[in-house]
């Protein structure tokens, strides 16, 4: 019998990323009605970051953020130790990729296809170098 993958650890749901109309009202939404904390803002691509107390990130992306498809519909990211491993060990499961490993100040990440079209993503926090 032939070996399959081994098993992804799913650590849960590390990254929302949000699309929205109008940024300046889900920022303030997001910032003063809920008050958690802004960890990044980009007013002129619409893009702002919010870090919840755990570490876990909530991303809006406002009208002039870029439109790759990811960025058209609220996307999660699951949470992996290694992106490289688990990528590796689901593509020999079947799963098909949207894009390159990426990574940004301490994590790294890539997206995925998932069931209806619907895109995903795995995410993991980098050791320090």
């Amino acid at each position: 019998m032939a070996e399959g993958p081994e098993m992804v650890e799913f650590r849960g749901i590390t990254w929302a990323g949000v699309p929205v109309e109008d940024f300046e009202g889900a920022v303030a939404f997001f910032r003063d009605l809920l008050e958690i904390p802004v960890s990044r803002i980009d007013n002129d691509r619409q893009v702002a970051h919010f870090r919840l107390a755990n570490g876990d990130l909530i991303e809006l992306f406002g009208p002039a953020a870029t439109n790759e498809p990811h960025r058209r519909n609220i996307v999660i990211a699951l949470g992996v130790e290694d992106v490289g491993r688990a990528r590796t060990e689901m593509e020999k499961a079947g799963v098909s990729f949207l894009t390159e490993t990426k990574t940004w100040e301490d994590e790294s990440w890539c997206f995925f296809q998932g069931p209806e079209s619907l895109v995903f993503e795995i995410k993991a926090k980098q050791p320090p170098s």
